[in-house]
């Protein structure tokens, strides 16, 4: 039986958009910046860019459990996609660094 929001692209833009919030979140109250690009300047420069998606991509645990426990598989394929891209570009910095 096909279920309604079992896709692919819905687990995909929901994990993208989670973890841009998050990280836009950790900017707003934890972060002293007054401005984004400030925020996004220093976290290049300072080498705060691991850190800082590591923490966005931790919704991603409740977004992709949800959809398991609902039996949505193809939208938790998305999140977790999305999630091991996250991780590979997260070592990547760590590599360089």
């Amino acid at each position: 039986m096909k279920k309604k929001f079992d896709n692919i692209w819905l687990g995909t833009i929901l994990a993208v958009a989670a973890t841009v919030i998050t990280m836009v979140l950790i900017y707003r109250y934890k972060l002293p910046y007054e401005y984004m690009q400030t925020f996004f300047k220093d976290m290049w420069m300072h080498l705060m860019a691991p850190k800082v998606i590591s923490l966005g991509v931790i919704p991603n645990l409740a977004l992709f459990l949800l959809f398991v426990y609902t039996d949505r598989y193809k939208s938790a394929k998305g999140v977790l996609g999305v999630t091991i891209i996250f991780g590979i570009i997260v070592f990547i910095f760590k590599l360089t660094a």
